[in-house]
């Protein structure tokens, strides 16, 4: 259970969306980023059955929204990291593999050929995560953030584990903050 307040008006709109949509509307909405088809519904059909502290939530954001994966402050940090500074380190090709789904033998093949950027680009971001707190910066409960820093190389541990795992089957958390949105096949019904 996540106790963000953000993130409880999102499952609170999600159960109620459940409940009260088609799952082709469903789909479109939290798979597809369809936010036009979320606001014509919000007002019409989920707004009344939230919560005060959720309705005073997305009446302050269904104007704005563009996306679930890259809002707050998690969706605009994985934003930066997988849509401009990997491409900007030369490890564009994790989301374009990812994206086009590839074989994860081809990824694999990929995070072969580009094995020194990986491998600077996690140095980097285990100095920015221990020294610098940026995790924290992006919502990452110092708690959490703890169970690895006894690790010198924690951030290249979890890449690597990440990395190793069929993203588009078995790990759409990841997959999702890379693409921008959950993987449209393999998973879904």
């Amino acid at each position: 259970m996540d106790f963000n307040g953000a993130q409880i008006a999102l499952t609170e709109l999600k159960s109620i969306a459940c409940q009260n949509l088609e799952w082709d509307h469903f789909f479109r909405i939290f798979a597809k980023n369809d936010m036009e088809l979320l606001r014509n519904k919000y007002w019409s059909s989920f707004r009344g059955q939230l919560t005060e502290p959720s309705r005073r939530f997305w009446d302050k954001q269904i104007k704005t929204i563009k996306s679930f994966m890259y809002s707050g402050t998690s969706g605009t940090l994985a934003y930066f990291v997988c849509r401009i500074l990997f491409r900007v380190l030369g490890l564009g090709f994790i989301r374009r593999t990812l994206c086009e789904q590839q074989s994860l033998d081809a990824f694999h093949a990929e995070c072969r050929n580009h094995k020194r950027q990986l491998n600077a680009f996690c140095y980097v971001i285990d100095k920015l995560i221990s020294n610098a707190g940026f995790a924290m910066m992006a919502g990452v409960p110092s708690r959490q953030l703890e169970l690895g820093l006894h690790r010198s190389d924690n951030f290249e541990t979890v890449f690597k584990r990440i990395c190793s795992t069929d993203m588009v089957l078995d790990n759409y958390f990841y997959y999702g903050y890379i693409a921008g949105s959950p993987p449209l096949t393999g998973v879904w019904p």
